[in-house]
Order: C-alpha cells, then structure tokens, then sequence
C-alpha cells in the first residue's frame, strides 16, 4: 500500500476506533487490527499513541478547512462570504461527523491536543471576525454550534437517543433560519 493510502487508512481506523471506544481506550494493537495491518505497520507511520491521535486531530482540522474553502468558492465575494461559509461548513461537519465530537473532551483533558484545538479554534474565529459586518451574529451563531459539540461531548453514550437527535435537528433547523436572514 502506498505510504499516503496507508496512513490515510491508519487515520480512517482511528476515527473508527475512537468513535466506538473512545480516548482512553484507543491503542495501536486496536488501530492496528481495525486498519488491517500489523501493529509495526501502524507504528512505522505513527510511533506513539499520541502522534496518531494528533494526526487524527490535524486530519480533522484540515478535512474542515477544505470544506470551507470549497464552499466559500460557490459563494459570491461579498464581506460575509468567510463568515457564510464557516457556518455552512460548521454545521455540515456536524451532521456528517457528529461521532467524532464525544470522545473529543478526553482531548482536551491533554494539554498537546487542547493547544491544537486552540489553535484551530482561533483561527477559525480570527479569519471570520476580521471581515465579518456583523461580528456578534456569527459569533453567536458559532457559539450555538460549539454548543451543539459540547452538549454532543458530554452526552452519556455516543449514541443518542431518539428525542435528542429530534432535538438536535430541531436546532439546526432555527440556527439555519437564523442564519439565512443573515445571509
């Protein structure tokens, strides 16, 4: 397997790995057998624990900025057009990988992978803040969505139950009509 294909399967089993049992029970033995490989293929990519969970971590950054930039290109240059397409891109990443957001708090708890979110996290608030016309909407609006992912965090199981995923569509659909009078 080419090493880019390799490493990408390696950072697909961790999200299947991590989504099922979360943090603190992730290994490179279960990452391993989850990717099919053996464990000294796993570690000739990713030598420790951590170095595969940071990876994870920047895949997922970087999978975000990418649907962002992708679809900030269908947007007309307008002075919102950052702020429009965070939001978009905010709430299509939580409807599409709502699992990776409960074992996202054992995360935070490392101060290696909390400085990576908080990097991210700045980034994404400094880029849209600098142009955007109204600063308070956006930043409301993305306070509900970190909202969402924390209320998503600290859920009991990483399956919800009925009338929360209502729930959570129920405001998604007021934060997407909120959010269209911005637009």
């Amino acid at each position: 397997m080419p090493r880019k294909d390799a490493r990408h399967e390696i950072l697909q089993a961790v999200n299947r790995v991590l989504a099922r049992h979360g943090l603190n029970a992730l290994t490179i033995d279960k990452v391993a057998a989850e990717a099919g490989m053996s464990k000294g293929g796993v570690i000739h990519y990713f030598a420790t624990k951590q170095e595969l969970v940071l990876a994870n971590l920047v895949s997922y950054h970087d999978r975000f900025f990418e649907r962002r930039q992708a679809y900030m290109a269908t947007l007309p240059d307008t002075p919102d057009r950052l702020a429009r397409a965070t939001i978009h891109t905010m709430m299509a990443t939580w409807k599409t990988e709502s699992d990776a957001a409960w074992y996202r708090i054992d995360m935070l708890e490392d101060p290696l992978y909390r400085e990576q979110i908080g990097k991210t996290k700045q980034r994404i608030f400094h880029d849209v803040l600098k142009n955007a016309t109204d600063p308070g909407k956006v930043m409301t609006t993305m306070f509900f969505m970190d909202g969402l992912w924390l209320n998503n965090i600290y859920r009991p199981s990483p399956a919800p139950s009925k009338s929360v995923e209502q729930s959570y569509h129920h405001l998604f659909d007021m934060i997407e009509s909120l959010w269209v009078q911005y637009r």
